[in-house]
């Protein structure tokens, strides 16, 4: 039973190794990872969200851009036909300067986005630290996350919906009794059990070695 124990023990850690040289560092018990999976908020993954939190107070402007580009295509067309007395000229002429400021925005919504995933991704990253987080629960993930969890494992973190839906379905269905079992067989030494046992044992061949003097 120990020498079995010793076994795992030893195959955990060659393992750890070979997943990313995570020896030195302590391994969290199976509830220390249950309760860091069930803490994460899921907002701190909402796009659209963060796009907000960034724009700030010029939030209103991209708001309001698709009723500000109405009111002023119809105010350019009355002032351009008053002025070219022609209806179709000035009304071209206005759809055109609506476009390009349609444009301009649009091209700054697309910078935003691209700030608010970066943010999103630096939020992974620090969940991801150390021994890591969803590489552990892989097994308990659908064949499709595959590609997701071994893009993490390199510090990959640009697939920011999958890793979403990822924590979802974790938060939602995962059996955390099947969690715990399979980490301890994975790490023995955070198994409260193995560890008595270890101290026991350890405390016989003293006894035993005190005996023998």
């Amino acid at each position: 039973m120990a020498e079995q124990s010793n076994t795992q023990a030893n195959e955990s850690e060659d393992q750890t190794e070979k997943d990313g040289g995570a020896e030195l560092i302590e391994i969290p018990t199976a509830e220390l990872m249950l309760s860091k999976l069930n803490s994460i908020d899921l907002d701190v993954f909402d796009i659209n969200q963060k796009m907000d939190e960034l724009k700030g107070k010029w939030n209103w402007i991209f708001v309001l851009t698709m009723p500000i580009s109405a009111l002023l295509l119809a105010t350019l067309t009355l002032l351009g036909l008053f002025f070219a007395d022609s209806f179709v000229i000035s009304f071209i002429v206005s759809a055109g300067i609506v476009f390009f400021i349609a444009k301009l925005i649009d091209g700054y919504e697309r910078q935003y986005r691209a700030m608010a995933r970066r943010h999103i991704m630096q939020t992974i990253a620090e969940i991801e630290i150390e021994v890591g987080l969803i590489y552990h629960f892989k097994e308990f993930l659908p064949t499709k996350y595959r590609h997701l969890w071994q893009s993490v494992r390199k510090k990959n973190f640009i697939y920011v919906e999958q890793y979403k839906n990822a924590i979802l379905l974790l938060q939602r269905k995962l059996e955390h009794e099947k969690f715990i079992q399979l980490w301890h067989l994975k790490y023995p030494m955070t198994d409260p059990e193995y560890v008595q046992e270890k101290l026991e044992e350890e405390a016989e061949e003293k006894k035993k070695k005190t005996t023998k003097k």
